[in-house]
């Protein structure tokens, strides 16, 4: 009797591993920075499948590392065409071709003129219609990665962020006011005792904002006012760093840092002596996105999403998953980019999620791509500004 029943169950559970494995036939294979994938956020979405499906998620330090695996990728396929029996994802030191890689904003152009991404079918998706317009407008581009309203759609968002201001309060105590707009970086108090991106279309960008320019201003040696506030920055200005800036405020070293909100909003929530905020009139804002890999030469038209895909891919500006990605990505749901969409709580707050308000969101500027004569307008900038540090 034990052995016919021990039979009975062995049968039982072999049946039930085979049925999960039936019913879990889907995979979605996602490549993304870490840490910001919240395991509530995967699991929200997980739970709102009708089916099983396997995630299986590689995460990378940084977007450099991300886009130069998007290179990998495009070489092995065109390895793949020239040489019909080479499987361009069998090498153990290539990583396995991605559904949907994460991608930063500013990466897009690159990605877009080396035919790195595929663009894509975006009506197919329920919820397309209720992405918020701005994101239309970064979204769309034409075959060289610019801005264009006929573009095609090459991305979809998952989270944004905006350049802040950190600083030690108990030195802006000392000095009895606090920074509001970046007009303030330039009082006299602060000389030598600040810290800016290592980017020149960050800092160049913020001078821009301090006027009430566009941070996507093609001459901006042409405002003679910007020209003054240029000149007179390096006197300001200690150390230009993108990654290590939090150690010198802490340590008294700097008194305030410029840095994006999905950084400093750990740091800020760790080290109570510190405080942020988004000054006026407008920031820079950066948004990281779900690009399609090609795989072949056959993906430079539009490609169509499955249901799985559409799902993954507009889950992030759900109106479910708002407060999920807002708290928990450390950045903010793409629903966000219109403020009125917030409903406050005590832990969903502007002030903790360093939101900007419709008022400077209207003063805010997504980096967009320059002409190339442009480009070099902003590199001679950046060189005299930093030649004469």
């Amino acid at each position: 009797m034990y052995r016919r029943n021990l039979l009975a169950g062995l049968v039982a559970l072999a049946a039930a591993q085979v049925a999960c494995q039936q019913t879990t036939t889907q995979t979605l294979r996602i490549a993304a920075l870490k840490g910001v994938l919240p395991p509530q956020v995967l699991s929200a979405f997980r739970a709102a499948l009708q089916t099983p499906v396997s995630l299986k998620v590689n995460t990378q330090i940084n977007a450099s590392v991300l886009f130069h695996q998007l290179q990998q990728w495009q070489t092995a396929a065109e390895q793949s065409q020239n040489q019909p029996s080479f499987n361009p994802f069998s090498s153990s030191r290539l990583a396995t071709l991605a559904d949907w890689v994460s991608l930063n904003d500013y990466w897009l152009v690159s990605a877009i003129q080396q035919e790195l991404i595929s663009p894509l079918v975006v009506e197919t998706i329920p919820q397309w219609s209720d992405l918020p317009k701005p994101w239309q407008r970064l979204l769309k581009r034409d075959g060289k990665g610019f801005p264009s309203r006929s573009g095609a759609v090459w991305a979809t968002p998952y989270r944004w962020g905006n350049l802040v201001i950190v600083y030690a309060n108990r030195s802006f105590e000392r000095l009895g006011w606090q920074p509001t707009q970046w007009q303030d970086l330039w009082k006299a108090e602060l000389a030598g005792r600040i810290s800016l991106p290592n980017h020149p279309r960050l800092v160049l960008g913020i001078v821009l904002k301090s006027l009430g320019y566009s941070a996507n201003d093609a001459a901006p040696e042409s405002h003679q006012d910007f020209e003054n506030a240029l000149n007179t920055l390096s006197e300001q200005v200690k150390v230009y760093a993108s990654d290590d800036y939090i150690q010198p405020l802490i340590q008294g070293d700097t008194w305030l840092a410029v840095g994006w909100s999905t950084d400093i909003r750990p740091i800020v929530a760790q080290y109570r002596q510190l405080k942020a905020i988004v000054p006026d009139p407008g920031t820079l804002l950066s948004a990281d996105l779900w690009v399609k890999p090609r795989s072949n030469d056959t993906d430079k038209d539009a490609i169509s999403l499955t249901e799985l895909d559409s799902s993954w891919l507009s889950h992030w500006w759900k109106p479910e998953t708002l407060t999920l990605v807002s708290l928990f990505s450390q950045g903010l749901s793409p629903l966000l980019i219109t403020p009125e969409a917030l409903t406050e709580t005590d832990e969903l707050s502007p002030t903790n999620l360093l939101l900007p308000s419709a008022a400077q969101l209207q003063q805010s500027d997504f980096l967009e791509p320059l002409p190339s004569e442009s480009i070099e307008r902003y590199t001679q900038l950046w060189k005299r500004l930093r030649g004469s540090e």
